[in-house]
């Protein structure tokens, strides 16, 4: 019992909290059966959750080749810093982090439980693309926009956290990282909404609204 102490003691003190400090990240393929592409020609989704705050983003991608992966975990670091990647010994993910020079871990190859962590975020990911997909009542070829949407709901969405004393407060993944509360609105996926459309676009005519209706 004292040892089982001494250990839960440990990982208590060596818990992560912080963004960067380990993060994990996956290729899904999302071509269906029938080879068709999402809109934009995309074929793959590349998944990376952060293990200390719980934020994760989906980026598709039109091959996992290193540039996309490298472009893909370059946007997730932005200004800050990731000290420690965890994933699968995919070609394409080996060069990309060591060009970012973040110290790589490779799980045992052939033992999904070892890479259990952003398998279980890959499903959660594709069932939330499932959704947002299906009461938007849009074709699956949209999931490029789905699965991004989805992510950011979830990261701006307040779930229940155990701090370090042991309380239990309600916080966003958003929050843990940026340390501020978003400050935008948490649109439906699929909505109707009226925009102003970039002028380098199109613009419209002048006796016509200033503003566009469109799809969220």
């Amino acid at each position: 019992c004292k040892r089982r102490r001494r250990i839960a003691k440990k990982w208590k003190q060596n818990r992560i909290t912080k963004f960067g400090e380990a993060v994990t990240c996956d290729h899904v393929y999302m071509r269906d059966w029938l080879g068709i592409k999402g809109v934009g020609g995309h074929t793959d989704a590349f998944n990376v959750l952060d293990i200390g705050t719980n934020v994760k983003y989906s980026f598709p991608t039109d091959a996992k080749d290193t540039l996309d992966t490298f472009t893909s975990l370059n946007a997730v670091r932005g200004r800050q810093k990731i000290k420690h990647c965890y994933s699968d010994n995919y070609g394409s993910l080996k060069k990309a982090i060591k060009i970012l020079g973040i110290q790589h871990e490779l799980c045992q190859p052939g033992v999904h439980k070892n890479n259990a962590i952003i398998e279980r975020c890959n499903q959660d990911i594709l069932w939330g693309t499932r959704v947002a997909l299906l009461q938007a009542g849009m074709p699956a070829c949209y999931w490029p926009y789905a699965n991004q949407h989805y992510c950011m709901i979830e990261n701006i969405t307040e779930v229940e956290y155990v701090q370090d004393d042991g309380s239990v407060g309600h916080v966003s993944p958003w929050f843990r990282r940026h340390d501020e509360h978003f400050k935008g609105l948490a649109i439906p996926f699929g909505c109707g909404v009226w925009f102003l459309p970039a002028p380098t676009k199109y613009t419209n005519s002048k006796a016509a609204p200033s503003r566009s209706y469109g799809i969220f």
